[in-house]
């Protein structure tokens, strides 16, 4: 078995399988970021002591996602993906090594817009501005701390505030395209869904009823109103599908259809028989969604 196999197993459901797999591209960034870290340490701008320490909470942080996911422990939460939770992990981690930074902190920063890409198609409004104000007290804290503990980081103070105010403005444009998108696909996600319906519902004719199921209308599939019927005895106008004589299915059957139908629930392929004008039997299968 090949290492994805292993740690995406084929009996997981497809769901957590997909977390999984949009995970894995997560953890490839973490990776990414070590390597930037270990770059910045190279040049001296970065002590290998906070090198190895991000590392360490990178790697504690992916592991526990694993470990969430693929125990089910994430579907606990309002969002299974835990994509807030991980974005404001990685801004932390990002904080600290900014903190730790001799120079070089206003390219540091970009690091933040690449945690935002992951929120797009996932986070609202409301949560990409609790993320960006998030972000931006952060990095207030991490410039406040500099002036008191590390002043001899701050070669300009008003240079770390102009990045500051950019980095707000660009997280801003982030948060209002980043929500739009995001509605965006909510809404396609939607039409797939009246979509898949329709093509379930898909049939030669239609009906509609009322609130008390009596048939209010009937029509054909080329939106002609059908007034030919194949069984002896049709449901007309004003009538109840179960007031009609029936061969099935039996009382039960419909008391358990009629159950649903006061549910207002959806229902599919639902299978009732009738005598035919020739005298046979002749089967139907509907099915419904409610509208009121």
């Amino acid at each position: 078995m090949n290492l994805v196999g292993l740690l995406i197993p084929p009996s997981l459901e497809a769901k957590q399988a997909l977390r999984l797999r949009r995970f894995g591209i997560g953890a490839l960034t973490y990776v990414l970021t070590t390597e930037l870290a270990a770059v910045a340490w190279t040049f001296g701008v970065l002590p290998l002591s906070t090198v190895l320490e991000a590392a360490a909470a990178l790697l504690v942080l992916n592991v526990g996602l694993y470990a969430a996911i693929r125990s089910g422990f994430n579907l606990r939460f309002p969002d299974p993906s835990l994509t807030r939770f991980q974005m404001l992990a990685a801004i932390s981690v990002l904080m600290y090594i900014l903190y730790h930074m001799d120079d070089g902190r206003e390219v540091a920063l970009f690091g933040c817009f690449v945690v935002f890409l992951f929120g797009v198609f996932r986070l609202n409004a409301r949560e990409f501005v609790f993320v960006t104000l998030y972000t931006l007290a952060a990095y207030a804290l991490v410039i406040g701390l500099l002036v008191q503990l590390r002043p001899q980081a701050i070669h300009d103070l008003s240079v770390e505030w102009l990045s500051w105010l950019g980095l707000a403005a660009i997280l801003a444009c982030f948060s209002v395209i980043g929500s739009q998108v995001n509605a965006l696909r909510l809404r396609m996600r939607q039409s797939e869904v009246r979509f898949r319906t329709l093509a379930e519902m898909s049939s030669d004719f239609y009906w509609e009823s009322d609130t008390e199921h009596r048939l209010t209308q009937r029509g054909s599939a080329d939106k002609k109103v059908s007034s030919v019927s194949v069984f002896r005895q049709g449901t007309q106008l004003g009538e109840r599908r179960w007031e009609i004589p029936y061969l099935s299915p039996d009382e039960a059957g419909w008391r358990a259809h009629r159950a649903g139908l006061e549910a207002r629930q959806p229902f599919r392929d639902f299978e009732l028989s009738r005598l035919g004008t020739d005298g046979t039997e002749h089967h139907i299968s509907i099915s419904g969604d409610p509208v009121f």
